[in-house]
């Protein structure tokens, strides 16, 4: 079951400090939803539809955390026998924001995590009495009224009987609609204000350099290694990265080099190619990327990858992600978004290639004049679950500085 996004939610219960004075309102809003959901592969045929009703917290200008109850109800019919013909449970959401609330239409991208009961029987046959949802999409909002606002949603959700464990996992995946109402006494002010405008860009003629030091694990096998990245500034706005990783993977030798060409188009856009090549035991690959991030908002940003490797043992793969960086406040950066990590498996279903990926940055209060000195933690879009400390220098003063200014890193 798909449960990483867990930490994001955790990572992101933290605001900025405002830099105006907040005018008068609330961060509080009440929400009820009604959604539609069509099932796909071996689901096809079958459906179902769920009601929510909660509250919302608005963290941020871009954040948004909400609670809801959820009651859902299946239609169509499956193969495998009845399911239950009624869940309630709880559900906690979080929404991105992607402009600025004077907008007339503000889009947004939403994630959702929560759990069913069932009583009589299970969801789907051969499960438990719980489940399990996991889902996120995207969607729009307008204001009706000075504390009125109507959104409608498109979005995929996973649900799981909990037998993940075992040989089994009868789940549920889909892709629905959504509309959505919000009520809030008076107009919304978010808990933190827009984050204080900062000098972008280094002053310095030098290269600015960052030392990872990774540790990760897929199934059984164990990643270890160090990577080195160098950024130097050509001429605004062009930027050349290199990067140098070496270390182990399940025992054998890894080491991967390439370089980039970046381009920082002021505080609007960051578009990125790279090109490298990696040798694992004894097998080299040549590793090509794209990547293109929108800052859509001071605190965040959506981005894009494609990305593609080939050897002549497995040939040409391709892979894929987008998502968001978020700058939950100025040393803590949070990562969200889908991968396909592999797109031209064959036979391969859109459960089988699809994962979410997970990340957070966040800036230590140690660091020096020039120095940086960082904690992360990723899942990536290779489903590798790595984590690590970095050191930095002259690589910007915060995680903002170095994805919009001063650095540049690619998804992985």
């Amino acid at each position: 079951m798909k449960s990483a996004l867990v930490g994001t939610i955790v990572l992101s219960l933290a605001g900025y400090t405002a830099a105006e004075p907040k005018p008068e309102g609330t961060p509080l809003a009440l929400r009820a939803t009604v959604r539609g959901v069509a099932g796909v592969d071996s689901r096809a045929g079958f459906g179902l539809g769920l009601i929510s009703f909660g509250g919302d917290l608005h963290l941020s200008p871009s954040l948004t955390l909400g609670g809801q109850l959820v009651g859902q109800t299946p239609f169509g019919s499956i193969d495998a026998g009845a399911p239950a013909a009624f869940g309630f449970g709880g559900e906690l959401t979080l929404r991105a924001m992607l402009l600025s609330d004077s907008a007339v239409v503000r889009p947004y991208l939403t994630w959702n995590l929560g759990i069913a009961l069932f009583a009589g029987r299970p969801f789907l046959p051969g499960g438990d009495i719980y489940d399990f949802l996991v889902g996120g999409g995207v969607g729009a909002e307008v204001s009706l009224t000075r504390a009125c606002r109507l959104g409608v949603e498109g979005f995929m959700l996973h649900e799981s009987n909990g037998q993940g464990l075992g040989p089994f996992n009868p789940a549920f995946d889909g892709f629905g609609t959504a509309v959505t109402m919000t009520w809030s006494d008076g107009a919304i002010v978010t808990l933190t204000g827009v984050p204080r405008a900062r000098p972008g860009g280094r002053t310095t003629r030098f290269p600015g350099v960052s030392l990872d030091a990774v540790a990760g694990v897929v199934g059984h096998d164990a990643l270890g290694t160090g990577r080195l990245l160098a950024a130097q500034r050509l001429a605004d706005p062009v930027l050349v990265v290199a990067d140098l990783e070496y270390g182990a993977f399940a025992g054998e030798r890894l080491i991967e080099g390439g370089g980039a060409l970046v381009l920082h188009l002021d505080e609007s856009l960051s578009a990125g190619a790279h090109l490298g090549y990696r040798d694992y035991a004894g097998l080299g690959t040549t590793v090509g990327a794209g990547q293109l991030e929108w800052h859509a908002t001071p605190a965040a940003s959506l981005v894009g990858l494609v990305h593609v490797e080939r050897n002549v043992l497995d040939g040409t793969r391709w892979r894929a992600g987008f998502g968001l960086r978020t700058y939950v406040r100025d040393s803590l950066m949070v990562l969200v978004g889908l991968g396909f990590n592999d797109l031209t498996a064959p036979d391969q279903s859109f459960e089988d290639s699809s994962n979410p990926f997970v990340g957070f940055e966040w800036r230590l209060p140690i660091a020096g004049a020039g120095w940086q000195v960082s904690l992360y933690g990723e899942r990536r879009i290779s489903t590798f679950d790595v984590a690590g400390l970095r050191f930095g220098w002259n690589m910007g003063d915060t995680p903002r500085d170095s994805a919009r200014h001063d650095a540049w890193r690619r998804l992985l």
